[in-house]
């Protein structure tokens, strides 16, 4: 219910809220100094066609070494082709982190115009002012190991409603990012890939479901131990996020799920090398000053990025 009521806010107030972000990505954006020359750069942008309305909130990394002027690479089309580059490119790693946000943004957008495409003849023969469609792109963030090579894990969140289906909609999905290797990891990228750590994953969170789900059936499925259900995973300086979208470990209407893995519990499955591992080997230092943007900021245990955190100040 709770989550019901919340889409049916965003929707009843977000036209007053899109008109008021520009559509450039780098107005009204707020910065966070996440390394000695790499920050990161929460960018708005908007997007309006017949009867549709996109807002988006998605990170750019910047790097204080060199001049960077950052780009729409957000398509405001149907063109499959992106726009020519016109930046000046600070370092890979802030490179290929941009360029995998933008595509993951792109690839959102596509999934809901293609929504609204499949809605077409339905709402064809509506009043014009009865036909919205909206989406709303967010992210949270966590960054640790600040000092050194940051590892930054990012949350996003696609929000919104569609003329014709049922209720809204509300999906995640997430983005792990080594600075230092200039990569995105994956899950298995952190265990020893001889253990069992999936099914050590799988019983921390059936403790924690079971005690709020009383769908043993879909509890059952949706969180048995694959990479599949288990793909929307956060970095938390307090242990693995697992996020479940609504209607996967329980009936729709529970809503979305997500469960918080305390690193004491996969101590044993951690490969030591990982990027993860290696913080952990030194968990004073590279988790002492994390900084949490959006949602993760009600589990930061320091308030020391208040200055740069307009939430949090």
């Amino acid at each position: 219910m709770k989550f019901i009521l919340e889409i049916f806010l965003l929707l009843i107030i977000s036209p007053l809220a899109f008109a008021e972000i520009e559509d450039s990505p780098v107005d009204n954006k707020s910065t966070y100094h996440i390394s000695d020359n790499i920050d990161l750069v929460s960018a708005h942008d908007t997007q309006y066609a017949k009867k549709v309305v996109i807002k988006m909130v998605y990170p750019r990394l910047s790097s204080n070494d060199n001049t960077e002027v950052i780009r729409n690479e957000i398509k405001n089309n149907d063109d499959d082709q992106m726009p020519a580059d016109n930046e000046i490119s600070p370092s890979s790693s802030v490179n290929s982190f941009n360029e995998q946000v933008t595509q993951l943004i792109n690839e959102e957008i596509k999934i809901f115009k293609q929504k609204v495409a499949d809605a077409r003849d339905y709402q064809a023969k509506l009043e014009s002012s009865k036909v919205k469609n909206r989406l709303a792109i967010d992210y949270n963030s966590a960054i640790i190991n600040l000092d050194e090579s940051p590892i930054i894990s990012i949350r996003f969140v696609m929000s919104g409603y569609v003329t014709g289906m049922e209720h809204p909609f509300r999906n995640y999905r997430s983005l792990n990012f080594d600075i230092e290797s200039g990569r995105a990891m994956e899950l298995s990228d952190l265990f020893d890939p001889q253990s069992n750590y999936l099914d050590a994953m799988g019983n921390v969170v059936n403790a924690d479901l079971s005690k709020r789900i009383r769908s043993d059936a879909m509890l059952s499925s949706g969180s048995h131990a694959s990479l599949e259900n288990y793909h929307n995973w956060n970095i938390n300086p307090h242990g693995l996020r697992i996020t479940f979208d609504a209607g996967t470990v329980a009936p729709y209407a529970y809503g979305s799920q997500s469960v918080l893995i305390p690193y004491s519990d996969i101590k044993d499955f951690i490969n030591p090398e990982s990027p993860l591992g290696r913080c952990l080997a030194h968990r004073k230092r590279c988790m002492r000053d994390p900084l949490l943007t959006g949602g993760f900021i009600d589990e930061a245990v320091n308030s020391s990025h208040r200055r740069l955190n307009p939430v949090l100040g």
